[in-house]
């Protein structure tokens, strides 16, 4: 055998092996980020869409033991929510991972995921910025749009949204000590939107949307209340809300001393202390989610039009479908987003490939 045959022989081992390294990091990746590679589509020419899709809603190992807890906390609708919502991202020209039926692990594991492809892109428009030639990228060209989607059971105490994880114990649930050390809160995905690598975007906008209830995690769930025959799913007890509660400045809905983001946009299907509803029916949508990827897909809708639209139309469904049920009344808050001209679909949509 001759050297150049050793080499061959070499080269092609070495390859293999490589390939085989590779096909198990994509397998382990595809088993986290279930559809995670995509090559989206372009919304608007030179912004960078960025999208992080989770839905929990196969809670069963977590009420195994008792039935009507297990018929009450799942959520059969949210598989749907996750796949739509994802798809219509997708069309949008968004870059999406998407998780589902997550524990508290598995979901910062993809907001570190999620982290890391937006500063991977910031450093694209720092590096694009210091090579500028005389004809300059306008600030339109120039941005970074991240959206965060979360789908299942969720909980409210005090300023703090936590979003209920597989593997967390139901009957713990109204403990704030036990929420705050297994489930996964809001104040992450705000860490990741004021990373300073991220900061050094001039134009950016976030999006935090959660169709979760709002529940007071102090009063104890009602099975009977929260499962009822019309397929409603939801978590938690409702209690009165004062209309000033829910009127406050951009920082509502933010954490004691922490405000929402620069840039941000928070979308919550319904109001502090108050359910969400999911069905029964995997063939269907949960409401708030319906109305939003109804309207986040017509062209030319503004920010605060469209979800002040999602709202309208979630509140008309269920007065219509289910007047003897408390309404459920969708909330937004927002920093710095005034002046943001965003729209997720442009009257006019460049469908060339991008990235």
């Amino acid at each position: 055998m001759n050297t150049i045959q050793i080499v061959q022989i070499a080269f092609f081992q070495f390859m293999e092996k490589s390939i085989m390294r590779t096909l198990i990091l994509c397998l382990l990746i595809t088993s986290l980020f279930q559809g995670c590679t995509s090559f989206p589509t372009q919304g608007v020419q030179g912004e960078r869409r960025v999208a992080l899709v989770i839905g929990n809603f196969d809670y069963s190992k977590e009420a195994q033991e008792d039935k009507p807890l297990k018929d009450w906390i799942n959520a059969p609708s949210v598989k749907k929510d996750v796949e739509d919502m994802t798809n219509t991202l997708r069309s949008l020209g968004f870059h999406v991972l998407q998780v589902k039926n997550a524990d508290k692990k598995q979901m910062e594991v993809a907001l570190q995921a999620f982290k890391a492809l937006l500063k991977k892109e910031a450093n694209t428009f720092v590096q694009a910025n210091n090579t500028e030639t005389e004809d300059k990228t306008t600030e339109k060209e120039n941005t970074l749009v991240a959206l965060f989607y979360y789908a299942g059971h969720g909980l409210t105490s005090g300023n703090e949204t936590y979003l209920v994880p597989i593997g967390m114990k139901t009957e713990n649930l109204s403990k704030e000590e036990y929420l705050k050390e297994n489930a996964f809160t809001r104040t992450k995905v705000y860490e990741v939107y004021n990373d300073e690598a991220l900061k050094s975007i001039k134009k950016r906008i976030n999006f935090v949307i959660l169709d979760a209830c709002r529940t007071d995690l102090q009063i104890p769930p009602n099975n009977n209340e929260h499962n009822d025959n019309d397929g409603n799913v939801s978590l938690g007890v409702e209690r009165e809300i004062a209309d000033s509660e829910e009127k406050k400045p951009a920082t509502s809905g933010s954490n004691p001393g922490k405000e929402i983001p620069p840039y941000t946009f928070l979308g919550y299907a319904t109001a502090k202390y108050s359910s969400a509803t999911a069905f029964k029916d995997e063939q269907k949508n949960s409401v708030y989610t319906e109305k939003l990827l109804y309207f986040i897909s017509k062209p030319g809708l503004f920010v605060f039009e469209l979800f002040d639209k999602v709202g309208k139309a979630v509140v008309e469904e269920r007065r219509e479908n289910s007047p003897d049920k408390p309404t459920q009344k969708p909330h937004f808050s927002s920093n710095e987003m005034s002046e943001v001209n965003f729209v997720f679909r442009p009257e006019a949509v460049n469908q060339t490939p991008r990235w």
